[in-house]
């Protein structure tokens, strides 16, 4: 337990410098006023990791369980299928604010705020989905009782990201900032899908049995239909009514296609109950 604590304590330690320390060199690299315009899409996009840190909550003890009975088959079928489900329910969200994310900055904060801040959410959101499907193999990890992995990539990254950090705010200022912050979250994922492949055997075979390519090629499809009617479509009001249809079709095409039948079927009990519990 002293062990485990240890390390867990490290990746406490080391992790909060990692999410915020790119205000501090955007306040240090250019300016304490450019800190309030990166902040605001900052705080923005990483509010949606709300989403799988739920879904860690949940999954860490279910993990814990299997790893503890050595279903090792199963561990790897929960995680296989908690990356699809994030990808079906971040997806979109992320698709929406990459392309709509001057309207929302503007909407929110004003022209000006939409000028210098809307670049830097476009990439941030981008690197938050990115994190976000680093939570399955984080939580499986952690239940596997290996957080010392988690905390030694967290030292790594640490000198790389000010390093890369420092290079890309010189060179592109906000965006820089949001860039390098996108390519240590990127590296973290990287780390821990590697380390998962070597521990439990999470492999391609493992994701394309869940049907995780199906939910990537939809999310492609549906990011791709965003920016057409983003960039052909002048009309406010035609544009959104345009991008709702295409919401509501791409979730028929996810029902039927990204989903298995036991989806499906789970999904449909659960609307059946009292309450949707």
């Amino acid at each position: 337990m002293v062990t485990y604590g240890g390390w867990v304590t490290v990746s406490t330690i080391v992790s909060p410098i990692l999410v915020y320390f790119d205000r501090f060199m955007v306040g240090t690299l250019i300016s304490v006023v450019a800190v309030g315009y990166y902040a605001a899409p900052h705080e923005m996009a990483t509010r949606l990791l709300i989403i799988p840190t739920s879904l860690v909550a949940t999954l860490f003890p279910a993990l814990s369980t299997l790893s503890g009975q050595e279903q090792h088959e199963t561990s790897r079928a929960f995680v296989a299928r908690s990356l699809k489900f994030l990808l079906l329910v971040m997806g979109p969200v992320v698709v929406i604010v990459v392309v709509y994310a001057a309207q929302i900055m503007e909407s929110w904060l004003g022209p000006e705020y939409a000028h210098r801040s809307a670049a830097p959410l476009q990439v941030l959101v981008v690197g938050v989905l990115v994190n976000s499907l680093a939570y399955a193999p984080y939580a499986l990890l952690q239940a596997r009782g290996r957080p010392d992995l988690t905390a030694k990539f967290h030292l790594i990254e640490l000198p790389l990201y000010l390093l890369v950090l420092g290079a890309l705010i010189q060179l592109w200022g906000l965006v820089g900032a949001a860039i390098g912050w996108c390519v240590r979250v990127t590296l973290d994922a990287a780390l821990l899908y590697a380390a998962t492949y070597r521990l439990s055997g999470i492999s391609v075979a493992s994701l394309v049995a869940a049907k995780v390519p199906h939910a990537l090629a939809w999310l492609a499809a549906l990011g791709t239909l965003a920016a057409i009617d983003a960039a052909a479509v002048t009309t406010a009001w035609v544009r959104l009514s345009i991008l709702v249809v295409i919401l509501v079709s791409s979730a028929a095409v996810a029902w039927h296609r990204a989903l298995d039948e036991r989806d499906r079927t789970h999904l449909l009990g659960l609307l059946s109950r009292p309450g949707g519990r």
